[in-house]
């Protein structure tokens, strides 16, 4: 709405001026002055309508604005943005205007100088008075020099005469501001109504490739401007066959398959870490159940893979185009490289042995990043990959980095459910009925846990005898969690079984030993127990 309005505004006033200039008849040199005047207007009305569309100091809310601005800071932006373009307005019609009554070049030249020093002091000021104002993220110091050296070096290479040096300093200074502000012009068209920022990996992987692009876009531009401003002609540089046009031919390849790589690259990882952050979200959530959630887990621990993969295929095809930009013929070099992976297969049988079976593993979908796993004398909950091992957290802390080819049979303890069994010892005079019903309402109390309950499948409860021990009967239980969650239920249902069974007389059995006998049994016993007694000894004196 504001962009429609401010166009509608601006060519009115652009037919207003025409028409008041076309009605009259005009002096040579009036109407050249004129129409000199009016495209100095017409640069101001130009600010204004940029300004308020893309600063909109007077919007309601900061996310209607096109940049990251609070209100205090959009006036600050908007003002300066309006002096300086009126001043460069101002200064160039006069210029302008000089040249058209024939004036004397050397007052043209003082006045140039003039002018520009005029913006270079403006600006420097508008940078030094952002870097002390709070209400904003903070611009560092050294940027503040840095673009006030930039400015100053410029003024002082125009007054040299060296206009080519000038625009260089120009168009390098101008260039990482101008691709700043681009993305985060492109960061708040992709942000929803409330200034959120927009979730679909889609959008989020296509507007990183708008940036990417954008950027190579005004770099390539950049380029064109400077070697314009150097008077270097494309056309004869690309005809000639001198060794600095070949030199200079090589580096503009170079440069654009960099560029290219980058936003291919920028593309894959974008989608790739996307994807990988909705996931964890969605783990991070609770959400570790059905087939979503599988889908997940799969994806954090396959996507990290694919995104080494893309990267070395990538760096891999970059650098063969470079090779071939700069007339290395890379025929020669993929046989030879074919015969060098040969020779490297056979030397590196092991290192081939653990890419491959950790591909298989992969697409087994044997385990998963989160996961406990036990494989060989390895165990431990999975926290990553490469492209040859897998790390391992152990339950007390280590961490072991285990080659895919030394895993072997993998035992997954995570997937799915667990049933856990517990074996209890009883008196065999107990009431197995009264014991069974027992655990059957510690089942039932436990399922309604509020901490446990939801971890439960299957409630406990008495599967019957296992065996007939020699102090005791053996009865065996069971119940179902969720991987890792039965050793919490465990402990609980121990603790219950041990209250509960002592409330109801249920009593645990105990070792014990029984010694029985008959009548000479016990004649034989008693003496024994006689002698043992101390004896008694009586000393008699005779006289």
């Amino acid at each position: 709405a504001r962009l429609s309005m401010g166009l509608l505004a601006l060519v009115g006033y652009l037919i207003g001026s025409l028409g008041a200039f076309i009605l009259f008849p005009w002096p040579a040199v009036f109407r050249d002055i004129a129409l000199i005047l009016l495209s100095a207007a017409l640069m101001v009305r130009l600010g204004v309508l940029v300004g308020r569309i893309v600063i909109a100091p007077g919007a309601r809310l900061p996310h209607m604005r096109l940049l990251t601005l609070v209100t205090s800071l959009a006036w600050f932006w908007y003002y300066w943005l309006l002096g300086i373009v009126a001043v460069l307005a101002a200064g160039w019609a006069t210029i302008e205007v000089i040249g058209t009554i024939r004036a004397s070049p050397i007052l043209a030249d003082l006045f140039t100088a003039a002018w520009l020093g005029v913006v270079s002091i403006a600006l420097i000021v508008m940078i030094w008075l952002r870097h002390f104002r709070s209400d904003g993220p903070p611009v560092s110091r050294l940027v503040c020099v840095g673009f006030s050296a930039s400015i100053l070096l410029s003024w002082l290479l125009w007054v040299s005469g060296l206009r080519g040096a000038f625009w260089t300093v120009i168009i390098i200074t101008l260039l990482p501001l101008t691709v700043s502000v681009a993305h985060d012009i492109i960061r708040r068209i992709i942000q929803s109504g409330e200034g959120q920022a927009v979730e679909d990996p889609a959008i989020v992987g296509w507007s990183v490739v708008i940036m990417q692009t954008l950027r190579n876009g005004l770099i390539v531009v950049a380029a064109l401007l400077i070697a314009r401003a150097w008077n270097v002609n494309l056309s004869d540089l690309a005809a000639a066959e001198t060794v600095t046009t070949r030199l200079i031919r090589a580096g503009i390849r170079i440069v654009i398959v960099l560029l290219v790589t980058d936003v291919i690259w920028k593309l894959a990882s974008t989608l790739i870490d996307s994807q990988m952050a909705m996931a964890s979200r969605g783990v991070q959530a609770g959400h570790q159940e059905g087939p979503d959630a599988r889908r997940r887990q799969r994806l954090n621990t396959l996507l990290p893979i694919l995104r080494n993969v893309l990267f070395l295929a990538i760096g891999a095809v970059g650098f063969l185009m470079i090779l071939d930009a700069v007339g290395i013929q890379i025929g020669p070099l993929l046989a030879g490289a074919g015969v060098v992976g040969i020779a490297v297969g056979f030397g590196a049988q092991t290192l081939v042995k653990d890419i491959i079976s950790g591909v298989f593993y992969l697409f087994d979908d044997a385990f998963r990043i989160g996961e406990y796993i036990q494989a060989a004398k390895y165990k431990g909950t999975v926290e990553g990959f490469s492209l040859r091992s897998i790390r391992l957290r152990h339950h007390r802390g280590p961490v072991t980095i285990v080659p895919f080819g030394e895993l072997g049979a993998v035992q997954n303890l995570s997937r799915d459910w667990v049933i856990d069994i517990i074996t209890l010892t009883l008196n065999y005079d107990s009431d197995l009925e009264e014991v069974r019903k027992t655990i059957k309402r510690i089942g039932v109390e436990l399922l309604e846990d509020a901490e446990l309950g939801p971890n439960i499948i299957e409630p406990l409860k008495m599967q019957g005898i296992e065996q007939m021990a020699d102090y005791g009967v053996q009865i065996r239980l069971k119940f179902m969690t969720k991987p890792g969650e039965q050793f919490g239920v465990r402990r609980k249902a121990l603790a219950m079984l041990k209250k509960t069974f002592a409330e109801k007389g249920i009593q645990f059995a105990t070792p014990t030993v029984h010694v029985s006998g008959g009548p000479a049994d016990a004649a034989a016993t008693a003496a024994a127990s006689e002698l043992q007694r101390p004896s008694k000894v009586i000393s008699t004196l005779e006289e």
